[in-house]
């Protein structure tokens, strides 16, 4: 069966983070075949991220929870997520993609939430989230947003 939604979670050197949020996913009140779950290391400096994966597919037998390891020649930098998330819309199957941090737990409706919302909306949309501070009324034309979910057709 083909998920609904994708959620693509980068991550370079934060396992301790990591474990929290898949963990947060993986209970959410969401069947677990309708999400997908796509981790991609962005070249960390061990192996520990792949490591925390196994150990939760093995707690979470049923559900789809892909690892992915980007090889740098430079070795790896923090910082990098467009690449990284470009990899996991190639990798994702779902109707939409959910963009997560491996820093960011979720709230056990978040799925639900985001699905209801999205298979509403009329026409494509995405929810933001705000990655500066609030500018003043004069910088209004320069405040920037990050998407957290794109709409795939």
């Amino acid at each position: 069966m083909t998920p609904r939604i994708s959620v693509v979670i980068a991550c370079f050197n934060q396992t301790r983070e990591l474990e929290l949020t898949l963990t947060s996913f993986l209970q959410q009140d969401f069947h677990h075949f309708a999400y997908e779950l796509i981790v991609i290391d962005d070249h960390s400096t061990d192996y520990s991220a792949r490591d925390c994966v196994g150990k939760l597919r093995k707690t979470y037998p049923n559900s789809t929870l892909l690892y992915v390891r980007q090889y740098r020649p430079d070795g790896g930098s923090y910082g990098a997520s467009a690449r990284v998330k470009n990899i996991g819309i190639r990798l994702a199957r779902g109707d939409y993609v959910f963009f997560n941090n491996s820093e960011i737990t979720q709230a056990g409706e978040t799925l639900t939430y985001i699905l209801k919302t999205m298979d509403a909306a009329s026409e494509p949309l995405r929810f933001e989230t705000q990655a500066a501070p609030e500018p003043e009324p004069s910088a209004a034309a320069s405040r920037r947003t990050c998407p957290d979910v794109v709409c795939r057709s």
